[in-house]
């Protein structure tokens, strides 16, 4: 299948992502850019040779599996794609716990074959560093 990712793929830690879920576990966000004009996005009417979303991995396991975003509807601001084009700003986040330290992330863009079977792009990673939570409630006695 054609080149999944066409346009500037910038997986990004948010500094104000990372932030204490729980006792054990962050909430990691993703943000990242999808050109679909050589690779469209899947539809009622466009079920083959297309691209159906996205898979955020650890080296685990799958953490977090991405649809499209919705398409634009005219006269409504909501988080969209534009189909047929650069769409910016597509964004995810997974909870992730133990083990400490760097870790690789990747994402992949996952699609359709002409014969409807799944096929999967190259991946893009990024390096985080992950990190036990901080304390709660602190306080004098």
């Amino acid at each position: 299948m054609k080149k999944f990712i066409a346009g500037a793929l910038a997986i990004m830690m948010l500094g104000a992502g990372l932030y204490l879920r729980n006792a054990r576990a962050i909430q990691i966000d993703f943000a990242w850019d999808y050109d679909y004009t050589v690779d469209p996005a899947c539809s009622a009417t466009l079920p083959v040779n297309c691209v159906s979303g996205f898979e955020i991995s650890d080296a685990q396991r799958l953490l977090q599996t991405v649809p499209n975003p919705p398409e634009c509807q005219p006269g409504v601001i909501t988080d969209c794609i534009n189909p047929n084009g650069l769409s910016v700003g597509i964004a995810a986040s997974a909870i992730k716990g133990p083990p400490y330290g760097q870790q690789t992330f990747s994402l992949v863009a996952v699609g359709m074959d002409g014969s409807g079977g799944l096929v999967k792009s190259a991946s893009s990673s990024v390096v985080a560093t992950i990190t036990p939570g901080r304390p709660q409630n602190v306080r004098f006695p």
